[in-house]
């Protein structure tokens, strides 16, 4: 089994704020078998990069509105505790030290950020129930509910429990 992961990062200014930016990272990991040709896999993993590429693209569209123009659609990078390694510390309520979401905090979390989250919680071997009581405990809401903020600090945490 031979196992392939493509990650694609953009970081574009925002037009009209002094230092600001809007970034997107889009990541996915194949297994691809061993059997496959090298012209096989060079085109699954040519497949994979369109793929990421896209999603990227996609995301700094939106957040962006596809001129380089911030939607008042911030981002937080907030903490979650470490913990036992599976992401329920992040559960806990803090006030985190995300720099907030300057508007449209009533939208709810995207595609790509629920994906995310399902990906993280499944790495780190946490189920789909024990995320939603957890976000229930943290936010008050299910997956499904979150806030496009609430998912981003949710994503952020455990990530941060995941590298602690």
């Amino acid at each position: 089994m031979l196992k392939v992961t493509a990650s694609i990062s953009k970081k574009l200014p925002i037009h009209g704020i002094n230092y600001s930016s809007a970034s997107a990272m889009c990541s996915v990991e194949l297994e691809l078998g061993e059997s496959s040709s090298d012209s096989e896999l060079r085109e699954q993993i040519a497949r994979a990069y369109s793929l990421v590429e896209s999603a990227v693209d996609a995301q700094l569209a939106k957040s962006t509105n596809g001129n380089g123009h911030s939607n008042g659609n911030g981002h937080s990078n907030g903490n979650g505790d470490s913990g036992n390694g599976n992401g329920s510390a992040f559960f806990s309520r803090s006030n985190g030290n995300g720099n907030g979401n300057h508007g449209r905090s009533d939208r709810g979390l995207t595609g790509p950020q629920r994906s995310a989250i399902l990906a993280i919680t499944t790495k780190q071997n946490m189920s789909e129930d024990e995320l939603n009581r957890g976000l229930q405990e943290r936010f008050g809401r299910s997956l499904d509910q979150l806030t496009i903020k609430e998912a981003s600090q949710t994503i952020d945490g455990l990530k941060s429990v995941n590298n602690a």
